[in-house]
C-alpha cells in the first residue's frame, strides 16, 4: 500500500507540468533569463580578474632599486645563517635557530608575504637543514 502511495506521488510530480498551461514556457523563460544573467555575471567577473591581473603585472614589472640598503637586507639573513653554522658551537645552535625563527616570524607578521620574507624563510630552512643534517 505504501509503495502504491509513493508511485502515485512520483507520477503526480512528473506529470505536474502537463496539467498547467504555459507552465513549461514560463519555466524555460526563467531558465533562459537566469542563464543570461549568469553569463553577464561571469563576463563581469572575468573583466574584473583581467583588470586585477593587469594591475598586478604593472606593479610587479617595476624593477626594484638595488642600493646598498636592499643588498644589505638580503645579505643579512645569509650571513647570519653562515655564522650560525660555522662560528657557533653545535650545543648553542638551537638557541640561535629559535631566535632566527622568531626574527623571521616577526618580519613575516609585520610585512606579510613578500620577496624578502620568502628569502628569510628559505634561508632559515637551509640553515636548519644544514644544522641537523
Amino acid at each position: 500500500m505504501w509503495l502504491g502511495c509513493v508511485v502515485t506521488c512520483l507520477l503526480w510530480v512528473l506529470t505536474r507540468g502537463a496539467e498547467r498551461e504555459g507552465e513549461r514556457e514560463r519555466k524555460e523563460l526563467w531558465r533562459k533569463l537566469r542563464w543570461q544573467q549568469s553569463q553577464q555575471l561571469q563576463q563581469q567577473q572575468l573583466q574584473q580578474q583581467q583588470q586585477q591581473k593587469q594591475q598586478l603585472y604593472e606593479h610587479s614589472s617595476r624593477t626594484p632599486q638595488w642600493n646598498g640598503t636592499v643588498i644589505g637586507m638580503y645579505a643579512l639573513p645569509t650571513i647570519l645563517g653562515f655564522l650560525i653554522l660555522t662560528v657557533v658551537p653545535e650545543a648553542y645552535a638551537n638557541y640561535f635557530l629559535v631566535g632566527y625563527t622568531l626574527w623571521a616570524g616577526g618580519i613575516v607578521f609585520r610585512w606579510g608575504q613578500t620577496n624578502y620574507s620568502q628569502h628569510i624563510l628559505l634561508c632559515l630552512l637551509y640553515v636548519t637543514l644544514a644544522a641537523y643534517l
